[in-house]
């Protein structure tokens, strides 16, 4: 388990990229992008990202993102579900310790494939996902798989 305190939590990847999460969110300052520190079916408890990880097709990931996107209409936050390059960005190589990706920004990630939104355009009826569990990528996830969901937000 970690335990994070209430003050916001800056990282420089080695990419030079800066990373600030504060409560339930994570900017990107280099992108400009926001992303939900905890899986879809997690909840941000103040410290860390509790619950399991919702396993899902990707029918049901875009009816989770548009819900998303629906309730984040009075908040200001379009939530939707992030492209192969995006997802990338967040894949940490060097944090080790059996999951590729920073756990002080992104606790209890699940070492297991996430979806993205981009097709694969050699084999159109696939999905590129992310697989934090190597920190690679994989275009040959067809709709009916079932993956994991991080969402991620413009603005």
């Amino acid at each position: 388990m970690i335990v994070l305190t209430s003050a916001p939590v800056y990282v420089f990847a080695a990419d030079k990229t800066l990373l600030m999460a504060n409560g339930r969110f994570v900017r990107d300052f280099n992108t400009g992008l926001i992303w939900s520190r905890c899986s879809v079916g997690q909840k941000w408890n103040g410290s860390y990202c509790d619950g399991n990880v919702m396993m899902m097709t990707y029918k049901v990931a875009l009816k989770v993102a548009q819900s998303a996107y629906e309730d984040g209409k009075d908040t200001g936050r379009r939530w939707r579900i992030p492209t192969q390059r995006e997802l990338m960005s967040i894949v940490c190589k060097d944090c080790g310790s059996g999951i590729f990706i920073d756990k002080s920004l992104f606790p209890n990630t699940s070492k297991v494939a996430y979806w993205t939104q981009s097709h694969n355009i050699f084999r159109w009826r696939f999905r590129w996902s992310i697989n934090f569990a190597n920190g690679n990528k994989y275009g040959n996830n067809p709709d009916e798989a079932e993956l994991a969901l991080r969402l991620v937000s413009d603005n």
